[in-house]
């Protein structure tokens, strides 16, 4: 491409042709600066977004919800792996069907109480139906209904591990809660899930 084009080209893209880059030197010289001004006020958004979060009481809360549910899964998990081979979502699992009538629910059931998909119950299930601690129940009136039972060596499990649960749910609050106001933050909680299917408390 010759001279002539470049500077035709350079025309037609709103830029600088060669014979007038140095007109528009200072413009060029005075972009820093823009772009300097620019990240300021970026910087002032983003320090104002942050002060608006920390003075939202609900946004607030349901940080510290999410933050203590990571906690409690991760540590839960672990300690009840450790000892009974299981973690936290397996040990509810097993904990619905123990509360549920005849000791077996569907897996969409199963699926609403564990706040989680009906694939995800199914992943969950396989190991546990391999170790004997469920099992598979058709319906009689419908084939295409099948229910999750648990099994004699899964209830005394879920038995077990429930103790274990009540331990470490005890030693949670133990060194900076009250009773009363560990009742209260049940209290408000239990409102979050209210009219949910298959509490565990209450």
């Amino acid at each position: 491409m010759g001279k002539g084009q470049v500077g035709r080209q350079a025309a037609r893209l709103g830029g600088p042709t060669s014979a007038s880059a140095k007109a528009h030197a200072p413009t060029a010289q005075a972009h820093p600066i823009s772009l300097q001004i620019s990240r300021i006020y970026l910087a002032y958004a983003i320090i104002s977004a942050h002060i608006q979060s920390m003075t939202n009481p609900s946004l607030a809360a349901v940080l510290h919800l999410l933050r203590a549910h990571a906690r409690i899964e991760e540590g839960f998990s672990g300690k009840l792996g450790a000892v009974h081979g299981l973690s936290l979502r397996e040990t509810l699992l097993l904990m619905h069907l123990a509360r549920a009538e005849r000791e077996r629910l569907p897996r969409v059931d199963l699926a609403k109480r564990l706040s989680v998909s009906p694939s995800t119950v199914t992943r969950m299930a396989a190991p546990l139906e391999k170790l004997g601690l469920i099992g598979r129940e058709p319906d009689a009136r419908d084939a295409r209904l099948a229910y999750v039972t648990l099994t004699p060596a899964g209830k005394t499990l879920v038995e077990n591990a429930t103790a274990t649960l009540e331990r470490l749910s005890g030693e949670t609050f133990s060194d900076r809660w009250s009773v009363q106001e560990i009742e209260r933050l049940g209290s408000l909680l239990g409102r979050l899930t209210a009219g949910q299917p298959g509490a565990l408390v209450g």
